[in-house]
């Protein structure tokens, strides 16, 4: 039974040498799903890193960058820089500054 997430995350490092496991056995002619089985991942990782590594094979990337993930956009910010350099700057004063005493309870 293939795995749909592994049980941990990887390190960079890992993950690096899994893609470069990957590529190997494409290059040995190993299909999507031997590659899955082999190394005991999803075949739509396998199927991922494959298309990944013929996509950027005409441009001008070294083998490491090639092997690295795509950066991600993430989802876009709830608050704009500014506002969270403020809070942040609020939160590193003393709250008396801003008229807001700690009470002890």
């Amino acid at each position: 039974m293939y795995k749909a997430y592994p049980k941990f995350r990887p390190s960079t490092p890992q993950q690096i040498a899994q893609r470069a496991r990957i590529v190997l056995k494409a290059a040995l002619g190993q299909n999507n799903a031997e590659i899955a089985r082999a190394l005991d991942i999803s075949i739509k990782m396998a199927r991922h890193w494959r298309h990944y590594w013929v996509e950027t094979t005409e441009q001008s990337k070294t083998v490491m960058e090639r092997l690295r993930a795509r950066p991600r956009p993430g989802s876009p910010l709830k608050f704009p820089l500014e506002q969270q350099v403020e809070c942040m700057a609020m939160a590193c004063r003393d709250p008396m500054e801003y008229g807001r005493p700690i009470a002890n309870a």
